[in-house]
């Protein structure tokens, strides 16, 4: 697998998991206790087992848990990479803290070109999402000839 494939692979794991940390959200929103209420209250029938959707949102947010252990360990090995063990390394010191800024951005942080363009580049930029693009496949072409 090249850089590039391997850092689509983390971005589309980032993705997926802020995807499903929202989901979880609005789960636990709906299956939150309620204030009592004082007005008449009908006792029809059919409401079945009121638990269900609490132990489906547990089970979500469990799986959830799990699939962030093994994310967090990729974004450790991806910020090593870009920027090195101590920060001052990878990547950003042997190309450039801007290719690896941009990537990291995108790929680690889930962002959009647009905004990590915002984050790097003058506001007046016209083209400022296509140049990050730019310095991150150029990145990801010389970290495949370093084999980084």
């Amino acid at each position: 697998m090249n850089a590039q494939g391997w850092f689509e692979y983390v971005r589309s794991l980032v993705v997926e998991q802020e995807a499903q940390r929202l989901r979880i959200e609005e789960a636990e929103a709906i299956t939150a206790p309620k204030g009592q209420q004082f007005g008449s209250m009908g006792h029809g029938s059919g409401l079945g087992d009121a638990s269900a959707p609490i132990i489906k949102a547990m089970e979500a947010k469990e799986a959830y848990d799990r699939r962030q252990v093994v994310l967090e360990r990729l974004l450790e090995v991806a910020y090593v990479v870009l920027y090195g063990q101590d920060g001052k390394g990878g990547l950003a010191s042997r190309r450039s803290a801007t290719d690896a800024d941009c990537i990291c951005g995108y790929y680690l942080m889930g962002m959009t070109w647009r905004q990590v363009a915002d984050e790097m580049v003058r506001p007046e930029s016209e083209d400022g999402p296509q140049w990050c693009k730019r310095r991150a496949y150029r990145a990801f072409e010389w970290m495949d000839e370093q084999r980084m």
